[in-house]
């Protein structure tokens, strides 16, 4: 093969996947996560000589969260300030336009309005007269810096870099090089390592042109993994160069990508190659993408997460989790609840400090060919034996949400018999 190919190209495997996530409503899942201002150290006023005074002290500083509850952006707000004057205020934000937003509380004796200018990485918050939740000398206003970003948010941004990578895999495949140079930025740059040497390879355009004559030649990729924030991610993976029916190379891949006003872009490529020990980069057994496998280990992972919060009893997280109109069929013939039916049933347990503990033993997913809805069935150890769940879950703007679940008990066929006597049926 010419070597002008084998350096400087990334050859992948077609994956057939639409990249049908949604950029609409992204602005508000952007503020999810954290902020905080001023210092946790408290400031201790000094004495008549000069000492600190541990019993005298002032505060300044404020956190706030910016979360997801029934589809609509909520805020919880804490500060401390002044001579330990500490506030707390939570509730939903009313957004004005795509930069601001509004809280109104009224109140038998005196109302709280707060305004909310979001600013990237800042919210800058304005308060209007809040005393009753604060005291007279703190104040809810300040410039809320950004600390840490949403888990809902991450897995967000997870799925859509997998799904553009591997769009740009379908059209180099495919040889399609005006498709494949839509997902990559401008300034795109290729580059490729040698027994360890790393050198700038070619230009997006070069690219472009090398791919469109094709070649026959591909490239099988497995192991795919994914980090990103709300701006850069990182994808990665193994892979095997096959050409003319043989492997020829093998490494890894990297990909790293920008979040764009348009959606992901790919900013820049590089790839580890050398020619042997490929055995374990061969993708013969692999009996399905390596996009469909990342994008099934998050939902393994948000429905682990969920089972978790009712072991621990985190009421918030586990609602949080199923979509509105989601429906629960429990074990009895009558468990069939909405959400809200289901949390007035589920709440007096969760008040206890543990709820019920599954555990997962397996589960098997499938995907609608949009990637967007799937459906589950699983097996669970629990306090009953082995039962059995299934469900439907849907990516939202926010992340998976659950739709619908269906939990039963499992009964041995040789005590089917002894199970109908029990229940009295004929």
């Amino acid at each position: 093969m010419p070597r002008f190919i084998a350096v400087t190209i990334l050859f992948f495997s077609t994956i057939h996947l639409n990249s049908g996530f949604s950029q609409e409503n992204k602005r508000l899942v952007d503020y999810i996560g954290t902020y905080t201002y001023g210092n946790l150290d408290p400031i201790y006023l000094e004495d008549d000589n000069g000492v600190p005074d541990s019993s005298f002290a002032m505060c300044n500083y404020g956190q706030l969260e910016i979360y997801y509850k029934y589809d609509s952006m909520f805020f919880s707000l804490s500060i401390c300030n002044a001579t330990y004057h500490i506030g707390e205020v939570s509730g939903y934000i009313e957004m004005v336009d795509d930069k601001k937003g509004k809280y109104v509380r009224e109140d038998e004796v005196e109302g709280c309005v707060l305004h909310f200018e979001f600013k990237d990485s800042v919210i800058s918050v304005q308060e209007i007269d809040c005393i009753p939740w604060h005291g007279a000398r703190a104040n809810f206003s300040g410039d809320y810096t950004y600390a840490n970003r949403n888990a809902f948010s991450d897995i967000k941004h997870k799925v859509e870099a997998a799904i553009v990578v591997n769009e740009f895999f379908k059209h180099f495949n495919n040889y399609d090089a005006e498709k494949m140079g839509a997902l990559m930025t401008n300034d795109c740059v290729l580059y490729g390592s040698d027994n360890g040497v790393v050198s700038k390879n070619i230009d997006k355009k070069g690219f472009m042109k090398v791919i469109g004559k094709g070649g026959g030649f591909e490239e099988k990729i497995f192991n795919l993994q994914v980090k990103a924030d709300d701006k850069l991610a990182v994808a990665w993976m193994d892979f095997s160069f096959i050409f003319k029916g043989k492997i020829h190379h093998c490494g890894i891949n990297q990909f790293n990508l920008i979040n764009t006003d348009d959606g992901w872009k790919i900013y820049s490529i590089i790839d580890s190659r050398h020619e042997t020990a490929c055995d374990s980069y061969s993708v013969g057994e692999i009996d399905e993408d390596p996009a469909v496998n990342f994008i099934k280990g998050t939902i393994d992972d948000a429905m682990n997460k969920w089972h978790h919060s009712a072991a621990i009893a985190d009421e918030l997280n586990f609602f949080n989790f199923m979509a509105e109109d989601c429906i629960y069929l429990g074990t009895d013939a009558s468990e069939r609840w909405t959400k809200e039916e289901f949390k007035e049933f589920a709440t007096p347990h969760f008040e206890k400090g543990k709820a019920w503990d599954f555990k997962t033993n397996w589960r098997n997913i499938y995907f609608h060919k949009d990637m967007e809805l799937a459906w589950f069935e699983e097996s669970l150890d629990t306090w009953m034996g082995e039962c059995r769940g299934s469900g439907v879950i849907e990516f939202t703007n926010i992340g998976w949400k659950l739709k619908h679940y269906n939990l039963s008990v499992t009964i041995d066929n040789d005590k089917i018999k002894s199970f109908i006597e029990l229940v009295g049926e004929e």
